[in-house]
């Protein structure tokens, strides 16, 4: 079983717990069964642990388990004194290890029903504690009729905080309907009081065990009766519900299936105002061919609102081999006030344009998807607006296996960009990027060119941005261009310009999959870096005031490639590639743990030295 929390950074929250204690008078008896129990946590955790040598015996774990909870019971009033992370180290605890433990151990219903009596004595504590509802997650299954009343209780109790909810939909096991044994986590985040293999009997036993959830940190506790149990794994929350709250919400995630989307009464919400909602984060589980705009209108009124997230899991693919997009456009939602907008799903090139042109006020904007059918759209290239200037863009990122994914780029104007990342299929950028220079200045660039570009055009348009001091390459040509162009130098008596010159680059990262020719002949990384120094026996440099460099190799990790390594020097490898890190000026220490290997690369400008030792 993984631990949350290690044995250390439990002993360190136990030690800033006894200086907090202590800083003002002598603790109470409470304060001193408080730590009590936090010493009791430090016994626990070793035995968790089955290499420990020093681990319990099931029977000497099951008396621990008794003791401590016999001491939580206890810690009451200094409750409220102590930091959040004591309250997430116990409930961790509890969570973790204690009521799956208790599965495992000897008596289960006496663990569970244990648990029960420390949660009814603290839950008014809880309840009463406002820190600890800052952030609500709530998941229950998904399959089957809506049932708004226990979400309305779980609301209710957040008393006027501000909330953020999380619904988080999961699927039904049919064969334990009836019973309460599918409450079960459905995401890292949320947690819950796993019921597994627990009668409806035992439940009784445990009614105010309920639901554990979370503010990140600490754990809450929510007490559930246990018709509220059986009520709540018998449906899944609709959207109406958060009208009562819609003037809380400051934070919303949705995460259900495509399916799911589809009933959760977002025509319920259509007119809800959600006033101070400042993200919305939209989690597809299973990507379908979803259409999102009935969803996105029942958040047409919320003035608030910068911040859009709306992700899905990988592509997928119908049975004809088509691909499932999604389409988001909603032309009354409130696009144009969003600071930051994250689309990670298929959507057609052409609707996200058109999405980020209605986002006047937007600073970040990512694509990670970009999609759409290329017959379809041939005919369609010049259909946008001359020029869309976007003031407050500062970085933008375009990730497409698409051929016009560039179409999102021609004719916009960002005279602010400062950061833009192309990962994408698409030759028609260079021309793209170079209209775009002209009106923007931006000082990282960050290309990942897959095979389809004239590295020499490439080249020049880098030459011609004189801003850019971060830039990262990935692929290149089949033609080593542009390694030629970076290690292009002539002597001092027939000095000539470089084709790539970059006055102002700073950091240059370097993936040469297919730049360095074999991976057998690591002199040419010697000559890179040569070219690149200042001491390059008095040749140009096309990177005079380069400070670091970053090259990555995938070199596999043969017998013949590990003596090529050690005798010539070309840097540390792995059998997933490996980073070469070049500071002009500085030592560096690089550490690269592999499978198999450990490297160390110590480097100056003047000194490269490899240490190369087995596992």
């Amino acid at each position: 079983m993984a631990l949350t929390l290690t044995l250390e950074d439990a002993q360190g929250i136990l030690n800033a717990s006894v200086a907090i204690l202590h800083s003002n008078a002598p603790p109470s008896v409470g304060d001193l069964e408080a730590l009590a129990v936090f010493r009791e946590i430090m016994h626990l955790y070793p035995s968790l642990d089955a290499s420990n040598p020093d681990a319990l015996s099931p029977e000497q774990y099951a008396r621990s388990l008794n003791r401590f909870y016999t001491l939580l019971k206890g810690v009451l009033s200094p409750l409220r004194r102590f930091p959040p992370e004591l309250l997430g180290l116990i409930f961790t605890f509890c969570r973790d290890h204690c009521l799956e433990a208790g599965y495992t151990v000897c008596d289960e219903r006496h663990t569970l029903m244990a648990l029960g009596e420390v949660c009814c004595r603290w839950r008014a504590v809880l309840r009463s504690m406002r820190a600890v509802w800052n952030h609500l997650h709530f998941s229950t299954s998904a399959m089957k009729p809506c049932n708004a009343e226990v979400t309305q209780h779980l609301l209710g109790l957040s008393g006027a905080m501000r909330l953020s909810l999380c619904f988080s939909t999961m699927e039904d096991d049919d064969s334990s309907e009836g019973s309460a044994d599918y409450i079960e986590e459905s995401e890292a985040e949320t947690v819950d009081v796993k019921q597994a293999g627990v009668e409806d009997s035992d439940v009784e036993q445990v009614d105010d065990a309920g639901t554990i959830v979370t503010a990140p940190i600490p754990f809450v506790i929510i007490p559930l009766t246990p018709e509220d149990i059986r009520e709540a794994v018998q449906g899944f929350p609709t959207l109406g519900v958060l009208g009562s709250v819609a003037d809380r919400l400051e934070h919303l995630e949705l995460q259900a299936t495509s399916d799911d989307l589809r009933f959760c009464g977002f025509a319920e919400c259509e007119d809800t105002e959600y006033s101070i909602l400042s993200s919305l984060t939209i989690r597809i589980i299973d990507l379908e061919h979803v259409f999102l705009e009935r969803q996105l209108t029942a958040f047409r009124v919320a003035p608030s609102l910068q911040t859009l997230v709306i992700a899905g899991e990988s592509a997928s693919y119908m049975h004809d081999g088509s691909r499932h997009y999604s389409s988001i456009g909603d032309p009354d939602f409130p696009w144009n006030q969003l600071t930051n907008l994250i689309l990670d799903i298929d959507i057609i090139v052409f609707e996200a344009r058109e999405i980020l042109c209605q986002c006047g006020a937007v600073e970040i904007a990512t694509f990670s998807r970009l999609a759409g059918d290329d017959e379809e759209r041939l005919g369609l290239r010049m259909t946008f607006p001359v020029v869309t200037t976007l003031h407050n863009l500062r970085e933008l990122s375009i990730a497409s296996d698409t051929f016009y994914a560039s179409d999102i780029l021609e004719g916009l104007s960002l005279p602010n960009l400062e950061s833009l990342t192309i990962n994408a299929w698409d030759s028609n950028f260079v021309p793209v990027l170079r209209d775009l220079q002209a009106t923007s200045k931006f000082t990282l660039l960050h290309f990942s060119l897959l095979g389809y570009y004239k590295v020499e055009d490439i080249c020049r348009l880098l030459s011609q941005t004189p801003s850019l001091k971060t830039l990262e390459i990935l692929y290149c040509d089949r033609e080593n261009a542009l390694f030629e162009a970076l290690t292009y130098t002539a002597p001092q008596s027939e000095r000539s310009t470089p084709l790539l010159r970059l006055s102002n680059l700073r950091i240059l990262t370097l993936d040469p999959s297919r730049m360095f020719g074999p991976v057998e002949c690591p002199e040419n990384l010697v000559k890179l870096m040569d070219s690149l120094s200042h001491f390059s026996g008095g040749c140009e440099t096309p990177c005079p005031n380069l400070e670091t460099l970053r090259i990555s190799l995938p070199i596999f990790l043969s017998e013949e490639r590990r003596k090529i390594i050690k005798e010539q020097l070309a840097g540390p490898v792995c059998a997933d590639g490996f980073n070469l890190v070049y500071r002009r000026r500085t030592w560096v220490k690089y550490y690269i743990v592999t499978v198999n290997t450990d490297v160390v690369l110590d480097c100056d400008y003047r000194i490269l030295k490899l240490l190369y030792h087995m596992k």
